[in-house]
């Protein structure tokens, strides 16, 4: 663990239908031909249009809605990501909860990302 890195710890419980969304800075970091980040907002949005889809297929549309982000722009960071889903049963009319870590945190009512590393 790097000792000087600012982080957070919190325990949280997953609940039936949420979605565990864990990635490198390169994914919020790539760049394209005109400098313009990929950014949180763009992943939660992409995390969010994709969500009901199996993990591995979330992965799949997350990289890809990065690279078409990116498009020739040369990347100088890794792009890794997991994405952890928790099945079951969730209430009626409830739909499960988005966490991402990399330096951000889910704001509870908005169910988006916020930048708390800056």
């Amino acid at each position: 663990m790097l000792e000087d890195f600012p982080f957070e710890q919190e325990t949280v419980s997953l609940q039936p239908d949420d979605v565990v969304v864990i990635c490198s800075d390169g994914i919020t970091e790539a760049m394209n031909p005109n400098q313009e980040q990929f950014s949180a907002e763009r992943l939660s949005d992409a995390i969010r249009k994709h969500r009901d889809r199996p993990a591995q297929e979330l992965i799949a549309a997350i990289v890809e809605a990065v690279k078409l982000h990116a498009s020739s722009a040369p990347q100088m960071d890794d792009i890794t990501l997991v994405v952890i889903k928790r099945k079951g049963v969730s209430r009626a009319g409830t739909t499960g909860r988005v966490l991402s870590m990399n330096g951000f945190r889910v704001d509870k009512k908005t169910r988006s990302l916020r930048n708390i590393s800056k």
